[in-house]
């Protein structure tokens, strides 16, 4: 009985062992034979596509070693062993079994694999030779691409204008004649986005600079965005990281080196942003639910919740130089201490401080909830803009 999932080959084998002993016990009486083998058959089929992958493996590593040499060849006559490999375990793990039709895919597809990795190397190779850069080459093959898949084609554009991008990014920042060289001072009377060292600035030791040097690439990045000539984009968004706060016993030593960057790295923006006239259009905000105890757990402080955002910008419609929210009872087991060991919960969520500052980038309401699903839990009203921090507007 034909099965579904089965090993044919196995069942195969295990009749035929049944045949041999049934043949010694009726010898004399009954003869049998087989008048159909299903897995001879299937045996050859897989022989053949060992065949085909061998010979094309030689065959394709001969006619690129004698045209384009070495490197090309190996690459090339390498991958379609290798793409058989991932096929078989990708296979496997789906759990799909090497029926007629899989085997008659894979010997399909070694013909399409050989025929492609021929053409795209080839003519990678012909236009490297002709002098192109490995993006120019890569460009031209990829606008050959261009067929009736819509999908195919979106995609193809992504990838070019990507291209493009990186194209322009490169340029842009290897030649200095191009970068935007910012003539604002900065508070020690140093070029804006240097680093001021440890006599500077009169700390115990030296300040770590990668935020200002973030920061400064951002600002670099807004100035080619906001050119007209250059990307004349209508909106971005950057993320740089600021770790370290991490501090344990080492608080009293590292917290004031880490504030002074901030203060520091923060200063220096607003100031690059004023200087390229975009400063009320740009919003810098912190972002972050870590938050540090107020006991002590024998190695200084330790992980807790809760902790002070800000938001940095000279746009008209936010109003400045307030605290919103409230401060908790710092007292140790006090009504908000929520673990008796210094940990407190946020009065306001971060949620609400993001989704605030969407509505400033024209984020439709509509669209809150799909970027904030636990928004919902912090409306004091029916409509998801009650969730806001409608406060930090004028």
């Amino acid at each position: 009985v034909k099965r579904s999932g089965e090993n044919l080959l196995a069942i195969r084998d295990e009749v035929k062992s049944i045949i041999q002993r049934l043949e010694k016990d009726y010898k004399e009486y009954v003869k049998f034979s087989i008048l159909s083998d299903q897995g001879e058959r299937d045996q050859q089929i897989v022989k053949d596509l060992e065949n085909n992958i061998i010979t094309g493996f030689v065959l394709v590593f001969l006619v690129l070693l004698l045209v384009m040499g070495i490197s090309n060849a190996l690459l090339v006559a390498i991958a379609i062993p290798l793409s058989f490999l991932v096929s078989m375990i990708i296979i496997n793990v789906m759990g799909f079994t090497l029926n007629t039709l899989v085997l008659f895919s894979l010997i399909l597809s070694l013909g399409l694999l050989v025929d492609n990795a021929i053409v795209i190397v080839e003519n990678t190779y012909r236009h490297r030779q002709a002098g192109k850069s490995r993006i120019e080459a890569f460009k031209k093959l990829n606008a050959l691409n261009q067929n009736s898949d819509p999908f195919l084609n979106v995609y193809n554009n992504m990838l070019s204008r990507s291209l493009d991008l990186n194209i322009l990014l490169n340029q842009y920042w290897k030649d200095d004649n191009e970068k935007k060289a910012f003539t604002t001072k900065g508070s020690y009377d140093e070029d804006l986005f240097t680093i001021p060292n440890e006599s500077t600035t009169g700390m115990e030791e030296e300040l770590g600079g990668d935020l200002i040097e973030q920061l400064e690439a951002v600002a670099q990045l807004i100035y080619m965005g906001s050119s007209a000539d250059r990307m004349n984009l209508n909106r971005q968004i950057f993320y740089v990281h600021f770790g370290g706060f991490d501090t344990h016993g080492n608080q009293d030593q590292d917290h004031p080196i880490l504030l002074r960057e901030l203060s520091l790295a923060l200063w220096k923006f607003q100031n690059a942003l004023e200087e390229l006239g975009v400063d009320q259009k740009v919003a810098t905000f912190t972002l972050s639910d870590f938050g540090r105890t107020i006991s002590n757990n024998g190695d200084g402080t330790d992980h807790a919740w809760s902790t002070i955002n800000m938001v940095m910008s000279n746009a008209a419609r936010f109003n400045g130089g307030e605290f919103y929210g409230s401060l908790p009872d710092f007292t140790m087991g006090g009504d908000d201490d929520a673990t008796n060991k210094g940990r407190f919960i946020p009065k306001l969520c971060v949620d609400q401080m993001n989704a605030t500052l969407c509505s400033w980038f024209d984020v439709p309401d509509a669209d809150m909830t799909n970027l904030f699903p636990n928004l919902s839990n912090f409306k004091s009203g029916s409509g998801i803009d009650t969730a806001y921090i409608n406060q930090l507007f004028t």
